[in-house]
């Protein structure tokens, strides 16, 4: 009990600014009515007590059940069962990603059904199967995760050229949400069981111990653009009619028709880990009573914080940012977009469900070397600039995403050729990380919203791409602070 109010009361400072962000908007700049502004209040509430008990059913459960599988996929020594196990764990876990679910059914509404919700999803599960199996490959054989990622970008910078402009945004936006609550402490997890494989090499484990998201990522972007290229899909922006925003129904009859479907959802998301877990228990190696009562009970933890949160995200914060973003657009200078795009961007990284497991294990991992406050601020910095850099692609005509994602992704793969090797992984996990469920839905209506009522803006190519630079710019930045720290230990060492 004290373990979980501990993290309620971490969890209220992380999330309690951004409901204060929006009743400051709503009594400044872009009135909310009274609904909305309740919405927002019982949302908050239910995101904070939902991420602590995620919180503690991750450490509890999800971390120890990856770690378990990691190991069982080595205990042979065969690299053909480490890649069939990293094919099945990839498309079972993203397939059931409530993130993803939440982002393709966004997607299927905003272009009136020409890419539908299970097009999306099969696309970029088969991508994240592959890429997971080339990951878990690379561990076991200690590749150089820098050359990893030259080669992955290169290929995702290649489909870029036969693909429409509407098709990068997607991509890049569903590779971002797909990285959500639930596979990244996984993933996380998974790594770092499959490092210990390598215990001997004490610097190699450290260092495989991150990567794992970072390639994930990377296959879902590859995933949706070989989709695109190879059923041959046409540019559709101009064509598609975006339909309104329907009508909210009454409070309590938005609340009993929300908590049923986020049930479901995470249901089919905890299930796959649950059913590859108890597999790997009764046939490769049995974990005692006492770690199996355990995981039960963080899997029951994980559960319910994971229904909670996800709740209280669809129950206010959606519709909130979506309204904010076309009151701002519509009554305010372009300028004043990109402002308050930052300052979202600097808090709504702290209620990530998914920041607190990274930040925790580049700590634990690291004996302390990076500290979680110095990471969770580097995010921050790097989240902010990502939405504020989002505004002003709705602003500055002509400006693409492809302007900015390029030069960026650029920047991040030569940068993992001078820092650190441990922070590349972090640096690369720490955009799919960014990128979870805040920034899949209320980022992502904000920037929909304002792109709407801003003069001259299309909702879907100005309004889509945010996520792929909140999953960018903190790439970039991680593997700054890797190169403050490399400059700090040669300044020692002289």
């Amino acid at each position: 009990m004290g373990g979980l109010l501990h993290t309620l009361r971490e969890v209220g400072q992380a999330v309690l600014p951004i409901g204060a962000l929006i009743f400051f908007l709503s009594w400044t700049l872009a009135p909310l009515p009274a609904d909305m502004l309740v919405r927002c209040a019982l949302g908050t509430l239910l995101i904070v007590l939902g991420l602590a008990i995620f919180h503690v059913g991750v450490d509890i459960g999800v971390r120890r059940i990856g770690a378990h599988l990691g190991r069982s996929m080595t205990k042979y020594g065969k690299m053909a069962i480490v890649i069939a196990s990293g094919l099945v764990l990839g498309f079972a876990i993203s397939m059931a990603e409530p993130d993803l679910r939440i982002y393709g059914q966004q997607v299927e509404t905003l272009t009136g059904g020409y890419m539908t919700e299970m097009m999306l999803v099969y696309a970029v599960s088969a991508g994240i199967a592959v890429f997971l199996a080339i990951g878990l490959w690379r561990i076991v054989r200690t590749l150089a995760l820098k050359y990893i990622f030259l080669i992955f970008y290169g290929i995702v910078g290649l489909c870029c050229f036969f693909v429409p402009t509407e098709f990068i945004a997607l991509s890049f936006d569903a590779s971002g949400t797909t990285t959500g609550a639930m596979t990244v402490p996984f993933f996380l997890a998974l790594a770092a069981g499959v490092s210990e494989f390598k215990a001997a090499d004490t610097v190699a484990s450290e260092e495989d111990s991150f990567g794992l998201v970072g390639i994930a990522s990377a296959g879902a972007i590859v995933g949706v653009l070989l989709m695109a290229i190879a059923s041959s899909q046409q540019a559709f922006a101009a064509t598609v009619v975006i339909p309104e925003q329907p009508e909210l129904l009454p409070l309590w009859e938005s609340f009993v028709t929300l908590v049923p479907h986020m049930a479901w959802e995470v249901l089919l998301s905890v299930l796959p880990v649950v059913v590859l877990f108890y597999l790997a228990h009764f046939f490769v190696e049995r974990v005692s009573a006492a770690e199996l009562r355990r995981i039960r009970f963080g899997l029951i933890y994980t559960y319910i914080g994971l229904v909670i949160f996800m709740t209280g995200v669809n129950f206010g914060f959606n519709r909130a940012g979506y309204e904010l973003g076309l009151q701002i657009a519509a009554g305010h200078s372009g300028w004043w977009l990109c402002l308050v795009g930052l300052v979202i961007g600097l808090v709504v990284i702290l209620a990530e469900p998914a920041v607190t497991p990274l930040v925790h294990q580049i700590e634990d991992i690291t004996s302390g070397y990076v500290p979680k406050r110095l990471v969770l601020i580097s995010l921050s910095l790097a989240v902010g600039g990502a939405v504020g850099l989002s505004m002003l692609r709705i602003v500055v005509p002509g400006l693409e995403l492809w302007h900015l994602l390029l030069p960026g992704y650029l920047l991040a793969t030569g940068l993992a050729f001078i820092v650190p090797n441990l922070f590349v992984g972090m640096a690369f996990d720490s955009g799919g990380v960014a990128s979870g469920p805040m920034a899949a839905t209320f980022v992502l209506s904000f920037a929909s919203g304002a792109a709407r009522n801003y003069p001259g803006a299309d909702v879907f190519l100005d309004g889509f791409g945010v996520v792929a630079l909140v999953a960018m710019l903190p790439i970039v930045a991680l593997q700054i602070l890797g190169l403050l720290f490399r400059i700090k230990a040669g300044r020692k060492q002289a």
